[in-house]
């Protein structure tokens, strides 16, 4: 994210006691952590299992291996992180498998580590946040649908607050939705 509140552009991120938008820790005060301001953190799916981490020199731009692929389940295609940048949610793309979102707890050292999961109707192959943080927002590729999922304080995935699904056009074999985004005014 290019947004100064997320650690790899502040250097600095303190996360309110509310969650601020699913990364909380249950403390009073909220969480501060500290990442060295020239580092960001790349995280990599694909359709495998496996989430790998690196550490991103912003000032040579040079990607180091972190610690050792994760396994977040069947075809981690795409990955946001809240607007924190505490949690990983893992579209888990899958139509045959275990189509599910996946949600991650990053550690201060960028590593991610399992928190959550929800199984979905079908393999979801994006998501996105809406401005509050509190809503997250996925589409279906092949079965042309977007759904939005609460996001409880400590970053869990809560009830699907909607679902809205498109009817396929004519040359096409779905609805094949491929994003939802939300305008910046909410």
């Amino acid at each position: 994210p290019s947004d100064a509140t997320t650690p790899a552009d502040s250097g600095t991120v303190t996360i309110p006691p509310d969650g601020g938008g699913g990364g909380s820790d249950g403390g009073d005060a909220g969480s501060v952590i500290t990442l060295p301001p020239s580092k960001s953190f790349v995280y990599i799916g694909g359709y495998n299992t496996q989430l790998r981490t690196y550490a991103l020199d912003r000032t040579t731009g040079a990607l180091t291996a972190k610690g050792t692929p994760l396994d977040v389940g069947d075809n981690p295609a795409y990955i946001t992180q809240n607007l924190t940048g505490t949690r990983l949610y893992v579209s888990n793309e899958s139509y045959s498998g275990n189509p599910a979102l996946s949600v991650l707890s990053l550690d201060a050292e960028g590593l991610p580590s399992k928190l959550d999961r929800k199984v979905t109707d079908d393999g979801p192959v994006f998501a996105s946040f809406d401005p509050s943080g509190k809503n997250l927002l996925i589409a279906s590729y092949n079965s042309g649908f977007v759904a939005v999922y609460a996001v409880e304080t400590d970053g869990k995935l809560g009830a699907l607050v909607d679902k809205k699904s498109f009817d396929k056009p004519p040359s096409a074999d779905s609805a094949q939705t491929h994003s939802v985004r939300v305008t910046p005014d909410g």
